[in-house]
């Protein structure tokens, strides 16, 4: 373009449009080979791998020995005062509980249990809208032996007739010591236990819970 017969500012401006188009362009040009280039190599500077970019957390299944399997039925079996044990898997990073073992020498309470398992599975949450039981998942947490009544639990709502035979529950961490956490041992009792009951309970129940967790810990 002659610039001879243009004013000296004009000229000034459209040379100063046509260097800008220039840098625009090419810096838009650059900028797209860069991507183009690392689109194609993208493999060389991220993994993508299913395991990495799309995890699935699963609860811990605990091992249940023969062993400990005749030692908590045994307990059952003699006492009046428990109905029911059931041993409970944990996983907290997804808040969720499995059921992998149970036992009952009561009918009633075994015809409860396959109607639960049946309709709602062994899989539930940790943590629910239930504040009372969260409570009482928070003291397993911190290792707490404790008895609550089963008609604050979120089974309640699952299973009601269970409080009928299984008004009180006690439970006991998985180890029963600070540290970890990988589930619980869960007792149904028949009533209200005594100070000497309560103790006696949680002493076996301290047994059990650690043999479970030293077994466990081998694999």
């Amino acid at each position: 373009m002659d610039f001879k017969n243009v004013p000296p500012f004009i000229s000034k401006f459209v040379s100063w449009i046509s260097i800008s188009r220039v840098v625009l362009v090419s810096a838009f040009a650059l900028s797209l080979i860069v991507s183009v280039t690392l689109f194609e190599q993208r493999a060389f500077f991220v993994d993508f791998s299913d395991d990495q970019y799309s995890p699935e957390p699963k609860i811990r299944s605990l091992k249940i020995s023969d062993a400990i399997y005749k030692s908590m039925k045994e307990l059952v079996d003699r006492s009046d005062l428990i109905v029911f044990s059931g041993v409970v898997s944990a996983n907290l990073a997804i808040n969720q509980r499995e059921l992998v073992y149970f036992y009952s020498d009561s009918i009633l309470a075994n015809v409860i249990y396959e109607d639960i398992v049946s309709e709602y599975g062994k899989v539930a949450l940790m943590f629910t809208d239930n504040d009372d039981e969260n409570k009482q998942m928070v003291q397993l947490i911190n290792n707490k032996f404790s008895c609550s009544p089963y008609a604050d639990t979120a089974n309640m709502k699952l299973a009601p007739k269970v409080n009928s035979i299984a008004p009180i529950i006690c439970r006991i961490s998985l180890p029963p010591h600070y540290g970890s956490f990988l589930g619980y041992i869960s007792f149904g009792l028949s009533r209200l236990p005594n100070e000497a009951e309560i103790i006696q309970l949680r002493a076996e129940s301290i047994k059990i819970a650690s043999r479970i967790y030293q077994d466990n810990e081998k694999q």
